[in-house]
């Protein structure tokens, strides 16, 4: 989490009510720590994709401003974890767009997952994974940030606070 937070913070979106509490977040070097995994200035192609409520067209959307797109999985318990993280940044103004992807881009699953999390951004349903192709999705709950101009500024986990079979309370990597 600290990581997308700083990354937001070096696109100019400032989201402090994440961590508040946490001075060392502000104290953070973004620059020293923030590795990026796939390469700066690549654009979003244009396009449109289906959603839970009709269809999007990306970047259009989200025109001038920063925004993440998810990976999901609603029976993941590693996806279920971060949700309350996502619906943070979400609630803060941070526009999150959710990624379901292959088999998981079904209506009903994504319906699921929004009202159980309450996640209220739209939910990509990207049933033929050209999304998904296109970002190079590994695994769910990974997250995209792009920038104002819609250029992927980072790509990976929110943090190292959960995975499969452990979970800490706080992430160790900054």
């Amino acid at each position: 989490m600290r990581i997308i937070i700083c990354a937001l913070l070096c696109v100019g979106q400032v989201a402090n009510m994440l961590y508040a509490d946490d001075e060392k977040l502000f104290q953070w070097q973004a620059s020293a720590s923030l590795q990026l995994s796939a390469p700066l200035a690549i654009k979003i192609p244009s396009d449109e994709y289906t959603t839970l409520n009709g269809v999007i067209a990306l970047p259009d959307a989200v025109q001038d401003k920063p925004f993440i797109i998810a990976v999901r999985d609603p029976d993941c318990p590693v996806s279920r974890r971060y949700s309350p993280y996502l619906k943070k940044l979400q609630t803060s103004g941070i526009d999150v767009i959710y990624l379901l992807s292959g088999q998981l881009a079904d209506k009903a699953m994504a319906m699921r997952d929004s009202q159980r999390h309450g996640l209220e951004g739209p939910y990509i349903l990207d049933a033929d994974r050209k999304l998904s192709e296109w970002l190079g999705v590994r695994t769910s709950s990974e997250v995209y940030l792009f920038d104002e101009k819609a250029k992927l500024r980072y790509r990976g986990a929110i943090d190292d606070r959960f995975g499969i079979g452990f979970s800490r309370p706080k992430a160790t990597k900054k």
